[in-house]
């Protein structure tokens, strides 16, 4: 019995990605994208518009690949706990703690 090996690619909407989807497709992996909806600086005043034109290049990708993505919106949840947190405690004068590394 053959198990085709599966991978899931970050798709970005960038070549370095849609590269690395190719060659492991290309290398017999069955490939799937998956690509996370984050708030974005490029435009402060229409974040979520900027976020959909990279999700609209990650579809084109994947589906010029021939792949399944899936698209996860975390834009929510990061700028509460990560981008909210981080502001509050510049504010505080507080440094941003680093996740403690277990290795």
């Amino acid at each position: 019995m053959s198990f085709k090996k599966r991978i899931l690619v970050a798709l970005s909407g960038g070549a370095d990605s849609s590269v690395v989807a190719l060659l492991l497709k290309k290398a017999g992996w069955k490939v799937e994208g998956v690509h996370f909806l984050f708030p974005l600086a490029i435009d402060r005043n229409d974040s979520s518009a900027a976020s959909l034109k990279v999700l609209k290049k990650s579809k084109e990708i994947a589906s010029k690949l021939g792949i399944r993505l899936h698209i996860i919106d975390v834009r929510e949840e990061f700028s509460k706990k990560v981008i909210a947190d981080f502001i509050n405690k510049h504010k505080e004068g507080k440094k941003h703690k680093k996740p403690a590394c277990s290795t």
